[in-house]
């Protein structure tokens, strides 16, 4: 039996298609309580295989009313379920197999039999070549397959397909063919602000890696994603990625070491749907390429290449100037730039979220008074190496979500110490702690407070042991993290004992020690019950780990996978 249900979960209906599958008779007039009794009848005994097609939605009461009737079947009878959604897959409660796009050898078989007299490849070896490159493009899709199959059934010219494949295929996708309004049907199913986050994926180029976090910082700044005061914007962000994810409009996601999708792809076809949606909304323009943009245009986006957008801006040479024209910015990414100083003119750009700063090598100053810039959620300065300290009143950013790194100056008269970290407890993510050398109560930082850091690194920022005598042992016992911590990396801390809170980290996943070249021992981390890596390098005095012995030898280090000593030569 088989019955195409779409978006429109109804229990009276479905089972009139049911019976009218098992029956080959349409059924009319009946109570849905009539169709119950009609539906036990007809499978009352029989072993049967249902096919419920291409379910949008589904209400886990109503699904649970209809099992319960299919219940009458022989033992061993079959529903088996497809849809779009892997939502709807998972809230049926049962086996998932998610169906992957044709490997090379099936697409080209499927194609032959389609587009080729008699199903059979055609002895052209040319024409041959030519075909597998037109079915490269179609994604392994068996519906794209098949539709440009049958359009090139019957014609053998080398030079027809070739134009095919150069001029028209594309053209072929969106207008002659279902396959464009087939995936529409899943868009048309998003709500309002899932539509508006797809087509504005339409500014990314085609096959372009996107970074998950950085189209949340993108969607945040057009405002398409709205919070309630429970909730923060950046999970509700996250949930409605995850959402287009399950529903097919992203594919090949990729994940950090705990799980969480850092980066993912559009499938072609979904990425013509974007363009199709988003009509005259959203243009992506490439830089030295004529293109006339709509007046009704509301986002550009140019690809001109990091290397030639350093030369347009420092053509330029007035970051004042942007910052005065474009006051209403929201987010700014000057990823990779050469800049030195951002000066306090910065703080025109009141409406800044996001300030995406990572590898600009050369930059020593941030603004002085970045504590006024109050909407700031994400500083993003990771890999800026330059930076000689932070400044005063970046602990006033009450809102701040994201912090890379975090530099102690030697100069406290023109940068403030760790103490600024203390109110930031919503930072998460990865935080880095470098110059700890010039600090003397770890304390000041309210590291216990912040809950949502996964990775944290403590830098004293040595190169050798005589550079600076710091109070090392008070400090490193100050910066106890929260719990939740996953991921810690300690480095140049020159103290003899070590700090009492490691081991009762109990969620940790890594752990890196490096360069404590007085530390003796390391602390007891054997009964970790997370700890998957574990690196000790470059600890001269340290000949054992711990001097208390775990009392339970079947828990030795659960979870560890990846044991890395470098330099450790008195670790016996």
């Amino acid at each position: 039996m088989w019955v195409y249900v779409s978006n429109t979960f109804n229990e009276k209906m479905i089972v009139e298609k049911i019976l009218k599958s098992a029956t080959g008779k349409k059924i009319e007039g009946l109570e849905i309580d009539q169709l119950q009794e009609c539906l036990r009848k007809e499978i009352n005994g029989k072993k049967y295989l249902l096919v419920l097609d291409d379910i949008w939605n589904v209400n886990p009461n109503t699904w649970n009313e209809l099992k319960n009737l299919l219940m009458d079947g022989e033992r061993g009878s079959k529903i088996l379920v497809t849809t779009r959604n892997e939502q709807v897959a998972r809230e049926l409660k049962s086996y998932v197999y998610p169906l992957k796009v044709l490997d090379e050898n099936k697409y080209w078989s499927l194609f032959t039999k389609v587009a080729f007299e008699l199903g059979m490849e055609p002895k052209d070896s040319e024409l041959v070549e030519i075909g597998k490159k037109i079915v490269a493009k179609c994604g392994g899709v068996p519906l794209v397959i098949m539709t440009i199959g049958h359009l090139l059934f019957g014609s053998n010219e080398k030079d027809d397909w070739l134009h095919f494949k150069d001029n028209e295929m594309s053209n072929v996708i969106e207008e002659e063919s279902d396959i464009l309004p087939s995936l529409k049907l899943s868009y048309d199913h998003l709500p309002s602000h899932l539509k508006q986050c797809f087509s504005y994926c339409a500014l990314f180029p085609k096959g372009y890696k996107i970074k998950k976090q950085k189209l949340i910082y993108l969607w945040m700044a057009q405002g398409f994603l709205q919070a309630s005061n429970e909730d923060c914007l950046e999970d509700v962000s996250n949930k409605c990625f995850m959402i287009l994810l399950l529903r097919s409009f992203f594919k090949d996601p990729q994940y950090d070491e705990w799980g969480n999708v850092i980066a993912c792809k559009i499938p072609d076809l979904m990425y013509d749907l974007a363009q199709l949606v988003a009509r005259t909304e959203c243009t992506l323009l490439t830089l030295g390429t004529a293109k006339d943009v709509d007046a009704r245009c509301r986002h550009v986006s140019i690809d001109c290449g990091e290397l030639k957008f350093q030369k347009l801006l420092h053509s330029n040479g007035k970051l004042e100037s942007l910052f005065r024209e474009f006051g209403h910015l929201r987010y700014l990414n000057f990823s990779y730039m050469h800049i030195e100083k951002l000066s306090n003119s910065m703080l025109r750009l009141w409406y800044l979220e996001t300030l995406d700063l990572p590898h600009c090598d050369k930059l020593k100053e941030l603004p002085r008074d970045i504590g006024k810039m109050v909407n700031l959620r994400h500083l993003i300065n990771k890999k800026c190496d330059s930076l000689i300290g932070m400044p005063y009143g970046l602990g006033c950013l009450s809102n701040l979500q994201t912090l890379s790194l975090f530099v102690v100056s030697q100069i406290k008269r023109e940068h403030n110490g760790i103490e600024e970290l203390n109110g930031l407890n919503n930072l998460r993510g990865k935080l880095n702690i470098k110059n700890l050398k010039y600090e003397e109560n770890g304390k000041l930082a309210n590291l216990e407070g912040k809950r949502f850091l996964q990775s944290l690194i403590l830098d004293w920022g040595r190169t050798n042991d005589g550079e600076v005598q710091g109070s090392d042992e008070v400090v490193l016992e100050g910066l106890k993290p929260h719990p939740n911590l996953k991921k810690n990396i300690i480095s140049s801390f020159i103290g003899v004992k070590w700090c009492s809170w490691l081991s009762s980290l109990t969620k940790l996943t890594s752990i890196s020690i490096k360069e404590c070249r007085r530390c003796q021992r390391i602390p007891l981390l054997d009964q970790l019950p997370h700890l998957k890596s574990l690196s000790l390098a470059y600890l001269d005095v340290v000949e054992y780990i711990s001097d208390e012995a775990s009392n339970n030898c079947s828990t030795f280090f659960p979870s560890l996978k990846e044991l890395a000593l470098y330099n450790c030569p008195k670790l016996i």
